[in-house]
C-alpha cells in the first residue's frame, strides 16, 4: 500500500473518508469532528509551515543517494550491452 496518497481539493474528503472514520477527520475538512466548538481541531492539528532546514537536507541527500545509484546502474547496464 502506498504510505502517501496525492489528490486535489475536490476529492480529499473522499480520499481521507478511505481510511478514516468521519468522526476523526475534523468538521472544517467536512468531517464531524469538533474539539469543542473549533471545527480546526486547533489544539490537536499543529499549524503548517515550512519544515525544518535540517529535514530538507535530508532529503535532499536521500534524493541524491537514489539519483546516484540510479546513474550507476545505468551506466553499469549501457557498458553491459
Amino acid at each position: 500500500a502506498a504510505l502517501v496518497e496525492v489528490t486535489d481539493s475536490s476529492k480529499a474528503l473522499a480520499v481521507l473518508r478511505e481510511y478514516l472514520d468521519d468522526q476523526t477527520i475534523p468538521a472544517y475538512l467536512g468531517g464531524g469532528r469538533y474539539i469543542g466548538t473549533d471545527p480546526e481541531c486547533s489544539m490537536l492539528i499543529a499549524p503548517g509551515g515550512p519544515p525544518p532546514d535540517c529535514v530538507i537536507r535530508r532529503i535532499y541527500a536521500m534524493y541524491q543517494e537514489r539519483n546516484t545509484g540510479q546513474q550507476a546502474e545505468e551506466t553499469r547496464d549501457r557498458k553491459q550491452r
